[in-house]
Order: C-alpha cells, then structure tokens, then sequence
C-alpha cells in the first residue's frame, strides 16, 4: 500500500446519523490495522465524547481530541501531544463571549480525565452536555480556569446566531486563535498550533511517516486543514457541496459506510 496513516473525522464521517459505527465500518477499520495501517480518529470531542467509540472499535489506535490538541492512545490512555490555548489567547475569546451574550464552554484536561466548565446553565448547555457525555460545572473564577489551562473553548448557541458571531470575529481579526463550526450550533476555538493537520505531522513523527502517504477522511469545515495536508484529503457525500471541492476523492455518505468504502479502496490501492 503506498498509503501508510489515515485519519478519520468522527460525527458526520466514521459515525452514522444515529451517532454509532456500523459494524461493516468497525470490520473495515480493524482489516486495516491488520494489514498494517494506522488508523487515527480526529475529533472535536473531548475524551469522554470519545471513551464509547474506543470501546466499539477494541483498537489501541490513537485519538485526536479536541481538533488535535490532544492526541492519546485509546486503550493504554498515553498521552502522545497537548496544547493548551495562550492565556491571553483564552482571555480574549472570552470577551467576545460575553459580548455577545452566548453560553461560553471552556475544556480542561489533566492526565486523561477532562472537564466540562460553563459560564450558565441553559437549554443551550444541556443539548451539549448529553452530545458530549460530561457533567458541566458552573465557571466561578474565569481568571483560575484560565491559569490552568483551557483545552477549548466553544460558544453554543442557535446556528443562526452562531453564523453571526463568526462573521463578526472574521471581520475583526481580533483574534490570534482558529476556530470554526463543528455542528451549526457551535462555534469552537483552538491554539493555533491544535488542528488536526498539525496533529497529523506530530503523528507523522511519531511514526516516521510522509505527508504524502497520509489519507484524511472528513465531512465538516474544522476538517479541512487535515484535507489539505494529507496527500490523499477524502470528503463524505454528506459534506457540504464548497467542502467537495477541496477533496482528491468523495467517497460515499456517512450512512453508507462511506469510511469502509474507502478503506478497502486504499488497501486493494485502487486510489
């Protein structure tokens, strides 16, 4: 195979419309690692959003949280790569926040537990709290939160809203982090030094493997710097029609196990 590592998005690409791994796709991604593939999951998913998916797929295989600001090994829990946003970095997000008036969801981690902190509870917070599988904890002293050092930080919100603040910031240049959508309702800021490409040269590394013998697999906008990193950048059928435009290879939707549909194009290199 003259592909080496593929990374593979999460909701909208390894995940079906009811949020699971079908079994012909967790059958595709285990045939992989055996024939000698690794498998890497990018996600922006804290550790607990991901802790089920590990158990499906019985793989220790590495896992980017948190859009690659964390890479960890899913069963043995060693942690390969952390970044943190700059406190000022931090600070500045969560002006904005309060500017607009959204609900501000801050990530910390230490070791492989995280936490959840919130500036409210609200309809908003409680939507994500059951997608991210955590108990939130109401933010008392940002300041203290800030010095521990915040993982991500998301504002959540109608998506109506939530297209307006990230014109508003875009048009400001006010701030020196990334961020983008995951879902519509969520907009999510990361170190610059956390995407998912940059995650990927860290695994590339790691493992003595080229850029050129990546594949990435994706669906959503907060996967197109891995897209364009890799040699190979796949998008779903399901992604966004300006999204398709950015890929070497559209395979089938996300509920047609459009994942297993490429890793077995990959390991008989028939792309």
């Amino acid at each position: 195979m003259k592909h080496r590592l593929v990374a593979i998005d999460m909701d909208g690409t390894l995940l079906n419309s009811e949020k699971k791994i079908s079994e012909k796709t967790v059958m595709a991604v285990r045939k992989a690692v055996e024939k000698g593939l690794i498998i890497t999951i990018c996600t922006g998913r804290p550790i607990k959003g991901i802790a089920p998916y590990i158990e499906t797929l019985g793989l220790d295989i590495p896992f980017m949280a948190y859009n690659g600001a964390l890479i960890v090994m899913g069963k043995s829990g060693e942690i390969i790569f952390k970044q943190c946003l700059e406190p000022d970095d931090a600070r500045a997000v969560f002006s904005w926040g309060k500017k607009f008036g959204t609900t501000i969801v801050a990530w910390t981690t230490e070791g492989l537990i995280d936490t959840l902190h919130a500036s409210a509870f609200n309809t908003d917070l409680e939507v994500y709290r059951q997608y991210s599988h955590a108990v939130p904890v109401l933010i008392r002293d940002e300041e203290a939160l800030i010095r521990t050092g915040i993982t991500k930080i998301l504002f959540a919100d109608s998506s109506d809203r939530i297209a307006v603040f990230e014109k508003t910031l875009r048009e400001s240049g006010d701030l020196k982090v990334d961020f983008y959508t995951s879902q519509p309702e969520y907009l999510e800021f990361m170190d610059k030094r956390a995407s998912k490409a940059f995650a990927m040269a860290r695994m590339g590394e790691r493992f003595g493997i080229k850029r050129e013998e990546m594949v990435a697999i994706g669906d959503g906008f907060n996967d197109v710097s891995m897209i364009e990193y890799a040699g190979l950048g796949v998008v779903m059928e399901n992604a966004p029609e300006e999204l398709k435009t950015k890929a070497d290879y559209v395979t089938l939707s996300n509920d047609d196990d459009g994942v297993a549909y490429v890793l077995e194009k990959i390991m008989l290199n028939e792309i």
